[in-house]
This record gives structure tokens, sequence and C-alpha cells, in this order.
């Protein structure tokens, strides 16, 4: 917490600006401000909607992750500013968070994302290239989600998570999950 703190003070104090690409989005927060029932995921929703090189209007942030930046924050005496979001289309549709001083630039901001997205994915040249350093290996990742999957899966055996709640472990479009049985056989 005091790491991304300090992050985006110095950011805001080097007039450098500071967007949070978010790749694995999970929210409905469209659909309930638009009032439809069942919900829908934002990406979903927009996926029909969102053009090429369209976005959205920005909205506040306002999640449980922030909130407990902000708690942290004012623990030390620091206030931490607003932040909103919205989503892009670069082929793919991506959720971004931003500082509320950077709204006036939204436009500009926008077009830089569309520019540096790599056709292939629509995630920004400098993301993936800072992904390659920071990722962990495939089988790594496959054994992290598998435990999670199984532990989501026990928690709604015994009651304590509903059914629906597999939904927030299920890999979305385009994940994979491989399974290789010891001596790398597929199963």
């Amino acid at each position: 917490v005091y790491a991304c703190l300090k992050l985006f003070f110095r950011c805001e104090r080097l007039g450098t600006k500071l967007i949070g690409f978010v790749k694995r989005c999970r929210s409905a927060r469209i659909s309930k401000i638009l009032g439809l029932n069942p919900l829908m995921s934002d990406l979903a929703l927009l996926g029909c909607t969102l053009n090429p090189g369209e976005y959205t209007k920005s909205l506040p942030v306002d999640n449980a992750g922030l909130g407990f930046y902000r708690e942290i924050a004012s623990s030390i005496g620091i206030e931490v500013p607003e932040f909103y979001s919205f989503y892009i289309n670069t082929g793919f549709i991506y959720r971004v968070e931003i500082p509320g001083s950077h709204l006036k630039e939204l436009e500009n901001l926008s077009s830089l994302l569309l520019t540096l997205a790599d056709p292939k994915t629509g995630i920004p040249f400098p993301i993936s290239e800072v992904d390659m350093f920071t990722r962990i290996s495939r089988p790594t990742t496959d054994i992290c989600y598998l435990t999670l999957y199984r532990r989501v899966l026990g928690l709604i055996k015994d009651g304590v998570l509903s059914p629906e709640d597999v939904n927030l472990v299920f890999p979305q479009f385009g994940e994979k999950i491989k399974l290789e049985a010891p001596g790398g056989a597929k199963t």
C-alpha cells in the first residue's frame, strides 16, 4: 500500500500520467446503473455497443480496494484523491482507471492508449513489455488457479458461498487453463 501511495504522489509531483489498465475486469456496474436484471458483465454489455476506437464517459471509482487504500492513507494523514474509470475498445474492451486530476485529458489519454495498443491483444505495448518481466510461468498460474477453484468449490459445498459464486473464478473469454498429469500427459 505504501509503495503504491508513494508511486502515485511521485507521479503527481513529476507531472507523469498514471493510468490503471485493467485487463481482467469482472464488474457489472454499467448494467446496475441501467437497471438491467439479470446483471450483465460490463465487458459483455460493452462488447455489443462500444465500437473499436470508442470509449465511455468516466465514472467515479467506488470499490473495496480503493477504500482499503484510503483507510491506510488516512491512518498516516494522507488524503487519496478521487479516481475515475472508463472503458475503451482498443480491439478488445478494457477498463481504465485514472486520478481525477487527469479527467480533463481523457480524450488525449484515450488516444494514446489506442495508438499504443497491440492489434492482436488491444493491450498497449508498454504494458505488454512490463508484463513480460512480472508474469509468472504458465504452470504456476495454472496451479494457483486450480487451487483457488478447488477452495471456492469447497466453500460452496460447505454452504459459505452460493453456486453462482463459482462464476467469480471461471476463466474469462480467451483465458486458458491447461491440465497435465505427471509425465506431461494431458488430461
